[in-house]
């Protein structure tokens, strides 16, 4: 769904604004939180689809404006280490959250996660408040768009970001399933796992980060990125 409206969705940003947009997804990331907090064995039916679309208007309404400002806002000459140091600390902040997340719903149970997680988005909405206003328009047409989506010309660059994709599926999907089953379902030991992966991709980050911004040619790793998939 996402990927079939992105380009509607980047039309409307038009008009919406894309600092609005940024701060209207803390609510819509809250408000997915709020339906897990009250699904059930009795109406799960009823309320998954409305996560689901919760969570496509969420990425419209972030992913969009948050690539624009950043390429907007961030330095050529040193982005490599830039994206490093803010995925870092991304993964930084979150290296203990899997064990701590293991432990609350071990101890607590799953709804008092759900609300310190709709705490946790309204708080990082505050930063959103004193953004820059962006001036950057979407230009494309929605046949233009699809055009150069489907063209020779992008091909490659569409199939590496495809496996990219079904990486991050694999990922996101596929791998907390399987550790799951694998210890049987022991919350707090998949946090555990899980937050001593982060840490060592944290450290990574930074290094990988500095060492392309020292000369090394992105258009060779890239390539090198493409033939690993």
């Amino acid at each position: 769904m996402y990927g079939l409206s992105v380009a509607i969705g980047a039309r409307f940003l038009n008009r919406y604004g894309f600092k609005r947009a940024l701060q209207t997804s803390v609510f819509l990331g809250a408000f997915f939180y709020v339906i897990f907090y009250f699904i059930d064995q009795d109406n799960w039916r009823y309320l998954i689809p409305f996560t689901i679309i919760t969570i496509v208007l969420y990425r419209l309404s972030f992913w969009l404006p948050y690539h624009v400002d950043f390429a907007k806002f961030s330095d050529k000459k040193n982005r490599c280490r830039q994206v490093s140091i803010f995925e870092a600390t991304r993964l930084g902040a979150g290296i203990f959250i899997p064990l701590i997340s293991g432990y609350i719903i071990t101890r607590f149970g799953f709804d008092v996660l759900f609300i310190i997680s709709i705490f946790l988005y309204l708080i990082s909405g505050i930063p959103y408040l004193s953004i820059p206003r962006t001036r950057e328009k979407f230009s494309w047409s929605l046949k233009r768009t699809w055009q150069e989506y489907l063209s020779k010309k992008r091909r490659k660059m569409v199939l590496v970001y495809a496996a990219r994709g079904a990486e991050s599926v694999t990922g996101s999907v596929v791998w907390p399933i399987f550790i799951y089953q694998l210890l049987d379902g022991n919350y707090f030991q998949v946090g555990f796992i899980s937050t001593f992966i982060i840490a060592i991709t944290a450290v990574m980050q930074i290094v990988m980060g500095k060492y392309f911004d020292s000369g090394t040619s992105k258009e060779k790793v890239l390539k090198l990125f493409q033939l690993l998939l």
